[in-house]
C-alpha cells in the first residue's frame, strides 16, 4: 500500500452497500483512498461504525469489505497536514471512552474493596505497608512496632525492637524488613531481620538487634514478601 491521497471522482459504491458488506451499522466514503504501488488500484477509505465493536476503517473492493484500520493508522501516522479519516479519530475517542470507563470501574471495586478491608479484624491496629503495591491492589503486609517492656536476645547487648507482622496472601518463603535506626532524626545504622514462610493472615513476630546503643528510634525502611 502506498500514499494515502484525497479521493476525487470516485463513484459506484454507496456507503450503503460499503455497510452491508462490512456489517457495519452506517458507513461515510472518507474522501480518501489507499492506492497499490503494484497494480495502480485505489481502494477507497470508509469511515465506519459497528454495534458493539470499536469504529474501523473499511475499504471495498470487488463486493469484498475489509478491515484497513491497521494500515489506514500507518498511513495518516505522520500525516504533515493534520488531515485524516475520521474513522481513526473516532477510534481514538472510543478507545479514550472505555480506557475511562474501565479506569472508573477499577477505582469503584477498589474503593468498595478498600472501605470493607479497614474493618477486618485479622489487621486491626497494624500499619498497611503501600511500597509494593500495585494500582487497585490492597495491601499484603501490615506491621506494627511491639512497645516495652519485653526480652530480647541474650546477645542483644544493645537492645533490640520487636516487629509484629501479618500477610494478606502469606509470604512463601519469608518476609524480610530492613529498619533504620535514628537518633534525633539522624539515621545511625541499617538493621535488618526476616521471618521464616507465612501463611495467609499468619502473625509472626521478628526480634531485630539494635546496633547502636544510641539510637532513640528506628523506622521501616524496607518489608518485602518473598
Amino acid at each position: 500500500m502506498a500514499a494515502a491521497a484525497v479521493l476525487a471522482g470516485c463513484g459506484g459504491t454507496s456507503p450503503s452497500q460499503v455497510a452491508i458488506a462490512a456489517g457495519a451499522r452506517f458507513c461515510n466514503n472518507s474522501g480518501f483512498y489507499i492506492q497499490s504501488k503494484l497494480t495502480g488500484n485505489k481502494s477507497v477509505i470508509y469511515d465506519c461504525r459497528f454495534a458493539g465493536k470499536l469504529p474501523a476503517c473499511v475499504t471495498y473492493s470487488g463486493s469484498i469489505a475489509s478491515d484497513a484500520t491497521a494500515t489506514v493508522q500507518l498511513l495518516f501516522a505522520n500525516s504533515l497536514d493534520g488531515r485524516k479519516p475520521a474513522c481513526l479519530s473516532w477510534l481514538s475517542a472510543a478507545k479514550a471512552r472505555q480506557a475511562a470507563a474501565s479506569e472508573a470501574a477499577s477505582q469503584k471495586a477498589y474503593q468498595q474493596a478498600l472501605s470493607a478491608d479497614v474493618h477486618a479484624a485479622w489487621h486491626a491496629g497494624y500499619t498497611a505497608d503501600y511500597s509494593n503495591v500495585a494500582p487497585y491492589e490492597l495491601p499484603n503486609i501490615y506491621y506494627k512496632f511491639l512497645k516495652p517492656p519485653f526480652s530480647c536476645a541474650q546477645y542483644a547487648v544493645n537492645g533490640c525492637y520487636k516487629l509484629e507482622v501479618v500477610t494478606r496472601n502469606g509470604c512463601p518463603t519469608a518476609l524480610s524488613v530492613q529498619l533504620d535506626e535514628e537518633s534525633n532524626d539522624t539515621q545511625v545504622g541499617t538493621l535488618y531481620g526476616a521471618s521464616g514462610a507465612l501463611g495467609p493472615q499468619e502473625h509472626a513476630v521478628i526480634e531485630i538487634d539494635a546496633a547502636q546503643s544510641q539510637a532513640l528510634q528506628s523506622r521501616i525502611g524496607s518489608i518485602l514478601c518473598d
